[in-house]
């Protein structure tokens, strides 16, 4: 019998959409006017199984998560309970007011 895995990393892929197009992005064919991401109640679900699985750290990934609408939610549901990172282009942190939004969630 294998012993349980235990992952140290898992990706959470939130949206498909972006605020840019780059020709070379996995997720170039994504745009904000038909957003495809995940709804709130079904990331958190999701993060409970990672938490659960012993998973030490969650990645947030879209598309671009930072316009995922559920973002500062997820994270404050999060917090404290797993290690985040964020696959991000940065363009939102430009924004002071998200910047400083983003931190409280963190």
């Amino acid at each position: 019998m294998l012993p349980p895995v235990k992952p140290k990393i898992v990706c959470l892929t939130v949206n498909r959409a972006c605020n840019l197009g780059c020709r070379w992005c996995y997720s170039k064919d994504a745009c904000l006017t038909k957003p495809d991401e995940m709804d709130l109640p079904l990331a958190c679900a999701i993060a409970d199984l990672i938490i659960d699985s012993g998973a030490k750290q969650l990645a947030i990934f879209g598309g671009e998560p930072t316009i995922w609408p559920h973002l500062s939610d997820f994270n404050s549901y999060i917090n404290n309970r797993v290690s985040s990172t964020i696959v991000t282009n940065g363009l939102r942190f430009l924004s002071d007011e998200f910047l400083d939004t983003y931190k409280k969630t963190v």
